[in-house]
């Protein structure tokens, strides 16, 4: 009896470790990450994590929660393997430096750094993992940082570890081997064995293999679903996600990190767990309950076309949040196939530069001379309504290439009203910045009134597509212009499309945000011919989205009313007004003429003056003080104005007080990141913003 007994117990005991074991590979993807940062060879990461998974699954009541146990787990198993940087793991040698440079650093400092940068924990969490006090966990960090930042890392450190975290998602790892399953018998041989029979004996024996399939095919999809039921659905679900990774040439361990994928790997283990649980309780779940579960868990395999086909077939024109999740996942999908054909486009540069760069009769990616299974991925989501266009210019060396991916289109009717209505004027933002167009403004205009009216629809959702940021977008590209075109014409007045655009919205009613917002800046602008409001040069990017959102706003009083307020150059809209002013302000002299614009505008004339060698202008922006000898914060500036890539940011939280009043700093970042500076501004007595040239960068 105690042997009967103690195998029984040692059989629960290692079904509870496997349902555990399942529970917590749901954190699999982000553990391998981390161990391959904190100094594990990716050849190693796959064992190393399946060690821990196996660890992790035999602790009783553990303390942490499962994802920080096995990070625990992670870090004190941490120095077992070879951190060598295999040849081709990362794209670009800056990743690879950054990397190596990580894993150099002390054991803690690596190790407080990764938690809180590439894995989003907060101090209190991530000394739960190392043991030790959320102080000892934020030095070790800054230790880590400080380090990087005087090692032969190249660029701004915070922009690389945002670039390297990306470059980290890419990084498959081998699976660890598992046990074949025993093949077919093959073809040749069934067919010599068949040749062999007699008509009659062939007979028989069909139709006993008829009765015998039948009864199969009814037991394998009626009554209880037993063990070998379920193993048999994780053999099929590995199939599918094989069939579906061979569409685009890939390995099942490539798919790794892709939002959907990983929601059916998760969904199908919730339903597996659920399946054995039910059969260790002895109240087995029904073969077709189940069934239907994995039916839809399969449709994150299906392709943009399979899914417009089946809303067609199965309208959600009465259920907003399944009309939402159907959209999003109708986008993640089609973002992660773009991302999937890029990247494997990408990976041959040699063959993406020898077809060139785009021209009149040829703009479309030549992918003649890309291996087969790349063409086969391509033409596949050609079929699906994907493009595959060159642009202008170079990334990294290689010519540039967007791609486009299909719309839900007509089968919006097919949603409920609130998201059709959404989903239409996403697809067309998203359309035109991907085709290169431009936005009618007084549409848009239209198109914020028609959001505000579903604004009720929308109240609590939290998911990643919100109809207060699209309204914002809008709001923005409006009101400061940009793929719409510039908001200034050539006369200096606001053009007279965007005046309609901005007197439309200013008559939505009194409810309207819109309307509260942009009506004082109507009543200036039309008080002086539509040349300049000092309400228009307060609006604040997400001035809209606060309000829409019954947000406090932010007080700026200590900026002069100033918000926050960040430009991308090139900005075109921007940019015309900047020119407006700086030909003004040339032929005047009379620099009060600048009051009420932000501090921003400011920096952006002094680098137009740089540019244009204006010693003059210089002069004026700078009250008659001496330019600086460091100029690499204006340098950045006249590159952008040149069609370089240039942020220029200006926060109230920088300001600080000065020798005769306060002062502002511009941060500037330029090539894309990779080089900062800074640049000052004193606010004078005159009520404008000028630069301080000794003090910049």
């Amino acid at each position: 009896m105690l042997g009967k007994k103690a195998r029984a117990e040692a059989a629960q005991r290692s079904r509870q470790i496997n349902e555990r074991r399942a529970v917590l590979s749901q954190y699999l993807t982000e553990l391998r990450q981390f161990i391959h940062q904190n100094g594990t060879a990716a050849g190693d990461v796959g064992e190393h994590a399946e060690r821990i998974l196996g660890q992790a699954a035999k602790i009783e009541n553990p303390d942490e929660q499962d994802f920080l146990l096995l990070l625990k787990l992670a870090c004190e198993s941490a120095g077992r393997d070879s951190g060598e940087t295999a040849d081709g793991l990362f794209r670009f040698p800056e990743d690879r430096a950054l990397h190596e440079a990580i894993i150099r650093l002390d054991a803690n400092a690596r190790q407080a750094l990764l938690l809180i940068d590439m894995h989003g924990l907060e101090a209190e969490e991530a000394a739960k993992v190392l043991g030790c006090s959320p102080d000892e966990v934020l030095n070790s960090r800054q230790a880590g940082k400080t380090a990087l930042d005087e090692s032969a890392v190249p660029g701004h450190l915070e922009r690389r570890l945002e670039l390297l975290k990306r470059a980290y998602s890419r990084v498959s790892f081998p699976v660890p081997a598992t046990s074949e399953q025993p093949g077919e018998l093959p073809e040749q041989d069934f067919r010599q064995t068949q040749s062999r029979l007699k008509w009659p004996a062939a007979a028989v024996l069909l139709a006993a293999l008829l009765l015998i399939i039948s009864a199969f095919y009814l037991s394998s999809r009626n009554g209880p679903a037993d063990e070998v039921f379920v193993k048999q659905l994780s053999e099929r679900f590995d199939r599918d996600l094989a069939e579906y990774a061979g569409k685009f040439g890939l390995k099942q361990e490539e798919l790794l990190g892709l939002y959907t994928i990983d929601n059916a790997r998760n969904e199908f283990n919730s339903v597996k767990m659920l399946a054995e649980q039910a059969i260790n309780r002895g109240e087995p779940l029904e073969k077709r309950e189940v069934e239907k579960d994995y039916e839809e868990i399969i449709r994150y395999f299906e392709l943009p076309s399979g899914m417009v086909r089946r809303l067609a077939k199965e309208p959600l024109t009465d259920d907003f949040k399944k009309s939402l999740e159907f959209f999003e996942q109708f986008h993640m999908k089609s973002w992660e196939l773009s991302s999937i054909l890029y990247d494997r486009l990408a990976d041959y540069e040699e063959i993406a530069k020898e077809n060139g760069a785009p021209g009149q009769d040829r703009p479309d990616v030549d992918l003649s001379g890309y291996p087969a299974p790349v063409q086969r991925a391509a033409e596949l989501l050609k079929s699906e309504g994907f493009e595959f266009r060159k642009t202008a210019g170079t990334v990294e060396g290689q010519p540039s290439m967007v791609v486009r991916a299909p719309g839900i289109s007509g089968a919006a009717d097919h949603l409920h009203p609130a998201v059709s209505a959404f989903a239409r004027l996403y697809e067309k933002r998203l359309d035109a910045e991907l085709g290169g167009g431009t936005l009618p403004v007084v549409e848009l205009a239209g198109d914020i009134g028609e959001m505000e009216r579903w604004s009720d629809e929308w109240s609590g959702y939290s998911g990643m597509f919100q109809l207060e940021a699209l309204a914002n977008d809008q709001f923005k590209e409006i009101v400061h212009g940009g793929r719409s075109g510039p908001v200034f014409g050539k006369d200096g007045t606001v053009t007279p499309a965007r005046r309609e655009a901005w007197k439309m919205m200013a008559e939505f009613g009194e409810d309207s945000t819109a309307a509260s917002i942009i009506r004082p800046v109507v009543k200036e602008m039309e008080a002086s011919g539509w040349r300049k409001s000092a309400a228009y040069n307060r609006l604040g990017d997400n001035d809209y989205m606060e309000a829409f959102s019954d947000q406090p706003e932010w007080n700026y009083d200590s900026s002069m009313g100033f918000p926050p307020m960040t430009i991308d150059l090139p900005d075109e809209g921007f940019e015309s007004r900047a020119n407006r002013l700086y030909g003004e302000l040339s032929r005047s002299g009379d620099i009060e003429m600048l009051a009420d614009e932000p501090p921003v505008m400011t920096a952006v004339l002094y680098g137009m003056a740089f540019k244009n060698r204006d010693e003059r202008m210089k002069a004026l922006l700078s009250d008659g003080r001496e330019p600086g000898t460091k100029e690499k914060a204006v340098r950045l500036i006249a590159d952008g104005l040149s069609g370089g890539s240039t942020t220029v940011a200006f926060y109230p939280e920088n300001i600080s007080p000065g020798e005769a009043g306060i002062r502002a700093q511009i941060s500037v970042f330029g090539n894309y990141g990779a080089e900062s500076s800074e640049l000052w501004l004193d606010y004078s007595a005159s009520g404008t913003w000028l630069v301080d040239p000794a003090s910049s960068d």
